[in-house]
């Protein structure tokens, strides 16, 4: 664990397995942070993990999310200042809906075990 302040890079670090772009902040023992990115009319992966939980800020932007499960399987519309869940072992997929870039503040509990953690799955687009 490294307890120095983590500065956000203007350029990301890694796609992750749904194909967006992540750039690393703050990792503890019991949760991660970082900030994912989806380039304007883009749409992501349907994935899910297997043991973490997230919880979703959204920074800027609007969006689509799907989450196998939830409202009678039909995505929701989110904007800047909305959050929601994204519980372990649930299939979700999400796309960019508008015409800047979404940003989403991302928590990770536990934090980001690497590689094996998200499986792909099927998702509505």
């Amino acid at each position: 664990m490294d307890l120095d302040p983590v500065p956000l890079k203007s350029d990301f670090d890694t796609l992750a397995p749904d194909g967006s772009q992540i750039h690393p902040l703050a990792r503890g023992e019991r949760a991660s942070l970082c900030q994912c990115v989806l380039p304007p009319h883009t749409t992501s992966r349907a994935i899910q993990h297997r043991s973490v939980e997230e919880i979703w800020w959204i920074l800027t932007g609007a969006a689509e999310v799907w989450r196998e499960g939830f409202n009678d399987g039909k995505p929701i519309d989110v904007n800047a200042g909305t959050s929601l869940v994204i519980p372990p072992q649930t299939a979700f997929q999400f796309r960019n809906t508008g015409a800047a870039s979404l940003k989403i503040a991302i928590a990770t509990s536990p934090p980001w075990p690497g590689d094996t953690e998200a499986v792909a799955a099927s998702g509505p687009w």
